[in-house]
């Protein structure tokens, strides 16, 4: 068996989920996550050549570890982000509430 986990710890929150998965699940979600179209599968790299005198951009298959810690990576950042256009989306709605209204002036 294997297990997927994310967890939080901190002052305030001490929280871990796990997901068991079978042996041949994990399998899976590492040959996709490790795959080309996952987004995952492959890292570009600046290499240096053996004497030094050139630089290039190779882009090579990703390690497992590599796959996974971008992946686990991207996830975290897109929680904070996904958080910040929450927090926005929340202040420009309380401030829309904000603003008075402007009575019109009724003369008699």
């Amino acid at each position: 068996m294997a297990s997927l986990t994310l967890g939080v710890n901190g002052p305030t929150q001490n929280i871990h989920v796990d997901i068991t998965i079978a042996d041949e699940d994990a399998a899976r979600i590492m040959a996709w996550l490790m795959s080309p179209s996952s987004g995952y599968g492959t890292v570009t790299e600046n290499v240096l050549s053996p004497d030094g005198a050139t630089q290039s951009w190779v882009t090579r298959h990703s390690t497992p570890d590599e796959a996974a810690t971008a992946y686990a990576r991207a996830t975290l950042q897109n929680i904070m982000s996904s958080t910040v256009e929450y927090e926005k989306a929340k202040a420009a709605e309380a401030a829309a509430n904000a603003v008075k209204p402007i009575a019109p002036v009724v003369k008699a």
